[in-house]
């Protein structure tokens, strides 16, 4: 069954259904880093919701409209899959996910499920961001759909100052407020030493 997720419908089925909740890890940015295998910003079209091993899974296909990072082309569509979504009447949501809505850009960090065409969200929504346009600058906003997160101690030892500030840095203080451009020269420079080896 295809869907657009609309928050209001979204939230109403939840209501009136099953939500699930959880707990992330806090992602620090050397793991974004890591962890990312395309970083763009997308454009939803399409969504759809199915049961799988008793939970719903929703599969988000979307334009990619600019490249930060990696191996894809501008105007060519990915698949994007995440927990939630509404199947009937049945609604579920979960903390912390990334959710899609239709014409609402997002900058989103993607690790690859099979190849170079179905992605997951680097640590959920902690990896998904919105874009805003002001002024003719897009700059992106952090997900408000975090949910809880749990931060993780750092490994002991003696590392480099830099090295230190990279991994103390949660993910979204160093993307949050960003522009595009700034993301594709400062992320992405940082991503091809990371990848490019």
């Amino acid at each position: 069954m295809k869907r657009t997720l609309a928050p209001l419908a979204l939230a109403a089925a939840l209501f009136a259904q099953s939500a699930i909740a959880s707990v992330s890890l806090l992602l620090r940015y050397a793991e974004l880093v890591d962890e990312t295998r395309v970083a763009v910003v997308v454009a939803p079209l399409r969504s759809e919701s199915r049961w799988e091993n008793g939970r719903i899974y929703t599969t988000t296909t979307a334009r990619i409209d600019k490249v930060i990072t990696g191996r894809v082309e501008v105007g060519k569509e990915v698949t994007i899959r995440t927990l939630g979504g509404i199947v009937g009447d049945t609604g579920q949501a979960v903390e912390g996910e990334a959710v899609f809505d239709r014409d609402r850009p997002a900058l989103v960090f993607l690790k690859s499920i099979d190849g170079d065409s179905r992605y997951h969200v680097v640590g959920r929504a902690q990896g998904q961001f919105a874009v805003e346009t002001k002024e003719g600058i897009a700059k992106v906003r952090a997900s408000r759909q975090v949910g809880t997160l749990l931060k993780r101690s750092l490994p002991t030892g003696p590392l480099a100052p830099e090295v230190l500030d990279q991994m103390r840095a949660p993910a979204f203080e160093k993307i949050e407020g960003k522009s595009i451009d700034e993301l594709r020269n400062v992320f992405g420079a940082e991503w091809k030493r990371a990848h490019e080896k």
